[in-house]
């Protein structure tokens, strides 16, 4: 019956949604339409058929409906904890590099923001950005931020995001010159930047986005390549859409060589609390993780020279690990364990950026 409560418990785990969406379509899409309240109906309904009639059975269907339908969920939850640290987006200037489906902007317009401004490349994307966002006044427009100006009129901006866009790029230093430039000096004025860090843990048991053991270690190329030799084992069809990644380390370095600070989006004191066991357990740590992931190199249906490649890639990933935190573990100035932490235990690296201030004299 309508008046009944949703059940939410479709979408607890794939097989249950699967199963679900075989015998009780109508149910999944209520469940469905209550997880995601913000968006409109008929949005949902779009992507959930199109999804399911383009990737049957795919293990990854609720994290790939999540990344889409949740957006503006976690556009609200990301500004409430900016707004939180005094990081504001009331009043300002906002553009979303890389706005997907314009989930976050309709956070920020919803937020009290100016105006707010989205490019993004692909067409697919930008036509899905307009659905959702139609009627809230939000303005988006087509550009590739690596090798394209935005039109006269847009910018200087007070607000750029750039969320999850920097591993998808084709120059991660060509991005960040362009948030440089189009970024509005003043105190007040930031850019937040996120993206999945390379070196976590879990990220190199399972790549974000695929699912695949250690393929987060690889080379572009070479990850495009064992992508299309294992996509069809974990029921998907989707491309391989990563250009690169950029490790913590190599970010700051990239941003302070163009004249932008960066302030880790991160509760230090925990980090920082040394009488933590977490510090003194980190052999075990990537001895268990080695174990783990070589399992499940050694289980994919790949080329043998392919899981070769995977399990070098393993070995020196682990032999770095074990290199940085030796260095750091015997007194460790703070800004030593607080990078370290960045480096391997931040599940995404989120900075706040701003512009440098001019030297003295």
């Amino acid at each position: 019956m309508s008046g009944d409560p949703p059940p939410l418990d479709l979408l607890r785990d794939a097989d249950t949604f699967w199963a679900a969406v075989a015998t009780r379509l109508p149910d999944v899409a209520r469940a469905l339409y209550a997880r995601y309240p913000v968006v409109p109906r008929s949005y949902v309904e779009a992507y959930f058929l199109s999804f399911t009639r383009d990737h049957p059975g795919d293990p990854r269907a609720l994290l790939y409906l999540d990344s889409e339908l949740g957006a503006p969920a976690r556009g609200t939850a990301l500004l409430q904890a900016l707004g939180s640290v005094g990081v504001k987006v009331v009043g300002a200037r906002c553009l979303d590099i890389g706005c997907s489906n314009g989930g976050l902007l309709l956070a920020a317009a919803a937020s009290g923001a100016r105006r707010c401004v989205g490019v993004e490349i692909s067409v697919e994307r930008l036509e899905s950005a307009h659905r959702l966002t139609q009627g809230r006044g939000i303005e988006l427009v087509p550009l590739d931020v690596v090798r394209e100006e935005l039109p006269e009129g847009y910018g200087p901006f007070d607000v750029i995001f750039c969320f999850d866009v920097l591993e998808h790029v084709s120059s991660a230093a060509a991005t960040l010159a362009f948030i440089k430039r189009h970024l509005q000096a003043g105190r007040r004025s930031f850019s937040f930047l996120s993206l999945f860090n390379p070196r976590h843990p879990d990220n190199v048991a399972a790549e974000p986005h695929y699912g695949v053991p250690g393929m987060i270690l690889l080379p572009q190329d070479a990850a495009r390549e064992l992508w299309t030799e294992v996509r069809g084992a974990f029921g998907s069809t989707l491309d391989y859409e990563v250009a690169d990644w950029t490790p913590y380390g190599a970010l700051v370095d990239m941003l302070g060589r163009i004249g932008l600070t960066s302030s880790p989006f991160v509760d230090s004191l925990p980090v920082l609390d040394r009488s933590r066991p977490f510090w003194a357990g980190f052999r075990k740590r990537i001895a268990d993780l080695e174990a783990r992931v070589a399992d499940g190199v050694r289980g994919l249906g790949a080329r043998p020279a392919s899981k070769e490649l995977l399990l070098e890639s393993l070995r020196r990933y682990c032999g770095r690990y074990l290199q940085d935190h030796k260095a750091v573990s015997a007194g460790a100035r703070d800004e030593q364990l607080l990078a370290l932490y960045l480096d391997y235990y931040s599940h995404t690296i989120q900075l706040v950026l701003r512009h440098a201030e001019p030297s003295a004299g």
